[in-house]
């Protein structure tokens, strides 16, 4: 019985060193980092998923998510709680966490993260035909992709088998409508390399110079 257990115990022994040497993932990252700015009162500036931009000092702390204390632009102090998951990059105290991908990564993303974006921001969605559309975000089905298109104004429904690729802008003038102006400040604006789709590569650099920091977030 002997070998056997000592075989046992080898066994999660080694799973337990495993485990201890994963990389944290970015919600754990984005959480011990506003735990530090917690402690130390400092400033922080956040992007979230749905391309939204918050300001101000972390009030409090969870497991799972984290409260925010800021003023709006009438200048009343709020208080709001977003879970860490939610937080798509972060600068506070000299220190930065991103998990902004390059405009051209294929695949990224999952079908409904187009469905986390503030409405109203303005997007470039590429079609597999190699086609693309220019427009406003508006919601998301498991079938389908609901937009305003922005040359014909008019309410567009295009099914999920047609959509390859979903990218958003983030500056005032491009962006959701209180403006993620942070995302380009803060976090710079990087080159457009390579495709997403038929030539959808040139059209994002070429938007970027107009519309703000394209946001990529859908690609298959």
């Amino acid at each position: 019985m002997k070998p056997l257990i000592v075989f046992t115990v080898f066994l999660f022994g080694a799973a337990v060193t495993s485990a201890q040497v994963d990389p944290p993932d970015h919600a754990q990252r984005v959480k011990v980092l506003m735990s530090r700015l917690h402690t130390n009162n400092k400033n922080v500036a956040l992007l979230l998923n749905s391309l939204l931009e918050f300001r101000g000092k972390v009030a409090s702390l969870s497991d799972d998510e984290f409260e925010l204390r800021f003023k709006n632009k009438e200048g009343k102090k709020l208080r709001k709680s977003f879970a860490y998951e939610d937080v798509l990059a972060v600068n506070g105290d000299g220190e930065k966490l991103s998990q902004i991908p390059d405009v051209t990564k294929k695949p990224h993303g999952d079908w409904h993260d187009i469905g986390k974006v503030f409405s109203g921001t303005k997007i470039l969605v590429a079609l597999k035909d190699g086609r693309h559309i220019k427009g406003y975000s508006n919601s998301v089905s498991n079938t389908h992709l609901v937009m305003l298109d922005r040359e014909s104004e008019q309410r567009l429904e295009l099914p999920r088998e047609q959509v390859s690729g979903f990218v958003a802008f983030t500056l005032s003038r491009g962006g959701a409508k209180n403006g993620a102006k942070w995302a380009a400040k803060e976090l710079g604006r990087d080159p457009i390399l390579g495709t997403l789709g038929v030539g959808i590569g040139a059209i994002v650099g070429a938007m970027t110079k107009v519309e703000g920091r394209p946001i990529l977030v859908y690609s298959r």
